[in-house]
């Protein structure tokens, strides 16, 4: 699997798409080395899976899909003790604590934003 990556950046509100590991070296270079790297970049790593409309699915993006409580809205997270991707769901305005893989059935569901340009999406706790 080719390793590929987003990049949001909160000062200039942007977020910057689809860069393999290489790319994504050159591009902070080329970008911020007048600037210097700024701290609170947020690089987000593809998870290898598309969406039912064929769109990468990348940490961070919120989703919907079809599931046994009705229309559930979810974003996708890495953790790094278990080395793997996994989503955490929302279940009306409280966040639901189960977790689980990214599944390859993904494709059925689809991307609806992402957790940085789309704020207002997530619940509020």
């Amino acid at each position: 699997m080719t390793k590929r990556f987003k990049v949001w950046d909160p000062n200039r509100k942007e977020m910057s798409i689809g860069m393999d590991i290489y790319m994504l070296a050159g591009w902070l270079t080329a970008k911020y080395s007048t600037e210097g790297l700024p701290n609170d970049l947020e690089i987000l790593q593809w998870t290898g899976l598309t969406d039912k409309n064929g769109l990468d699915i990348y940490e961070g993006d919120l989703f919907k899909y079809d599931g046994k409580d009705g229309r559930i809205k979810g974003y996708v997270e890495f953790h790094e003790n278990t080395g793997r991707f996994n989503i955490q769901r929302f279940k009306g305005d409280v966040i639901a604590y189960q977790k689980y893989g990214v599944p390859s059935y993904m494709r059925r569901h689809f991307v609806c934003g992402n957790i940085y340009q789309n704020p207002e999406m997530i619940p509020k706790i």
